[in-house]
């Protein structure tokens, strides 16, 4: 028994990845992949899905304005003390990175990204600033942010909230699907061999 508990003991010693750090997220040009369509109701749910071309876009001057990059006749999202916390689900993208564009950064805009191993998800919070979108906070048109899984997630949806105004976003880009590191499958093999090998020398 002492020998089954030691090889075991060290397969989830090699195994275990160690606890996430937070995810990257800074500002950069967009990603190239799949664009995510906003559906209302679906994997949108909270603040407003607006249309880019519909009468004025869904900008409601002084409560809500389309982001400056939005390409023409797609969705944007706003959310805010107006409309409550939005959340996009990205379970179903199964990928590590998405950009979108975050229009006219805010002080109180608070972005929060949650992201999965297969087991367990993971918060995180972010501002405008931790963005680094720096000077042009409440003064710039904003622009396309990167946000980055930790080594061994996935990313499983991103929200948006602020208690003061409105927080919109557009442009959401997946990228292609998550692939294991090849040191977390060597790992992964490494304790499966070491464990049937133990198991084994213990029949003998």
């Amino acid at each position: 028994m002492r020998t089954h508990k030691t090889a075991l003991a060290a397969v989830i010693a090699l195994t275990a990845v160690a606890a996430n750090a937070a995810p990257n997220v800074i500002t950069s040009g967009p990603l190239t992949g799949m664009a995510i369509e906003l559906v209302e109701g679906g994997n949108v749910t909270g603040g407003t899905v607006n249309i880019d071309g519909t009468a004025d876009g869904g900008s409601i001057p002084g409560v809500r304005t389309e982001p400056s990059l939005t390409t023409p006749g797609t969705a944007w999202l706003a959310a805010g003390s107006s409309f409550g916390t939005a959340s996009l689900d990205l379970s179903g993208y199964d990928t590590s990175a998405v950009s979108f564009d975050w229009g006219t950064p805010g002080f109180t805009d608070v972005l929060t990204v949650n992201e999965s191993n297969g087991v367990s998800t993971t918060s995180f919070t972010f501002t405008a600033l931790d963005a680094g979108f720096g000077s042009q906070v409440q003064s710039g048109p904003g622009g396309y942010v990167t946000v980055t899984a930790d080594a061994g997630y996935t990313l499983a949806g991103l929200s948006f909230a602020n208690p003061d105004y409105a927080f919109e976003v557009s442009n959401f880009t997946a990228a292609a699907p998550a692939v294991p590191e090849p040191a977390n499958v060597a790992l992964m093999l490494g304790g499966l061999g070491m464990l049937g090998f133990m198991l084994r020398k213990r029949r003998i």
